[in-house]
């Protein structure tokens, strides 16, 4: 018999061992292959192509045809932070399939308008870097964005074309 375990942790669990807080014989035998994913925050770009999969997944699963992604649920995806990672963002995509992630649900208290358009802004940017590979002249084109304009809203999103070129 064959088993493979495959577990997540959000603790570092080779400091938890040399710790004496977790067993090292069970350590060695879960850690064959140890793969670190940045939470969603760190990989905002992630987040629309996840919650699609999960979408498709979920409408599936309960025999429904996927809905439309309306603008409040769209400036949800990208103005929200995810604390609960992908597990969030899946129960999120399993609601909206079911119908129950309505409108109310994008519009989270202490969010403001503000906010989710600048979430909005720096989402598009951001995709438009990766289509374009960080090329800067492209992106400004496709936005149509002056040059001052593209780079004092690089400026306010923390973003850098170079980071999307690969």
């Amino acid at each position: 018999l064959d088993l493979r375990v495959i577990g997540a942790s959000r603790a570092d669990l080779a400091v938890l061992v040399r710790e004496g807080q977790f067993r090292p014989d069970l350590y060695y035998r879960l850690s064959a292959v140890t793969l670190t994913l940045p939470p969603l925050t760190d990989r905002r770009e992630d987040v629309a192509l996840l919650f699609h999969h999960f979408l498709l997944v979920a409408s599936a699963r309960l025999k429904v045809t996927p809905p439309a992604l309306t603008p409040g649920v769209k400036a949800h995806l990208a103005a929200h932070d995810w604390p609960g990672n992908v597990r969030e963002l899946q129960q999120f995509a399993e609601r909206h399939a079911l119908g129950l992630a309505a409108e109310d649900d994008a519009l989270a208290p202490g969010i403001s308008l503000a906010e989710m358009t600048a979430a909005y802004e720096a989402a598009v940017i951001r995709d438009a870097l990766r289509l374009a590979r960080g090329n800067v002249s492209a992106v400004m084109e496709r936005l149509n964005v002056p040059r001052k304009t593209f780079y004092d809203k690089l400026a306010r999103h923390g973003l850098r074309a170079a980071d999307f070129r690969r």
